[in-house]
């Protein structure tokens, strides 16, 4: 049997494929739900933080995930990840999902 070569576009996946934006940026554009009232965190220790505080009807596209970065960088991206992960967080606004944003060193 000859093997058939497929010839579908392949989506970008890598730097040219993300809209890195500022923290200040971010801020602008995106509100982040707290987790505690009294604290007015905005950072969830896991997804089933999330669903506690708020059930299954947050949209995925909300979704956010604090991720640790080469040295000390650090990120929020856009959806759901698990590697090098350390905190979620949910935004009122949906976002694109290729969105990163590069927090400040302080």
């Amino acid at each position: 049997m000859a093997s058939r070569r497929r010839d579908k576009k392949r989506s970008k996946v890598g730097p040219e494929s993300m809209n890195v934006i500022t923290e200040t940026e971010f801020d602008e554009k995106y509100t982040l739900l707290v987790d505690n009232e009294q604290d007015a965190s905005t950072a969830f220790d896991s997804i089933e933080d999330i669903k506690e505080r708020f059930g299954n009807s947050v949209e995925v596209n909300r979704l956010w995930t604090y991720v640790d970065g080469d040295g000390d960088t650090t990120y929020i991206v856009a959806g759901v990840h698990f590697v090098n992960a350390f905190a979620y967080a949910v935004s009122e606004e949906a976002h694109d999902g290729y969105t990163t944003v590069k927090l400040d060193d302080d």
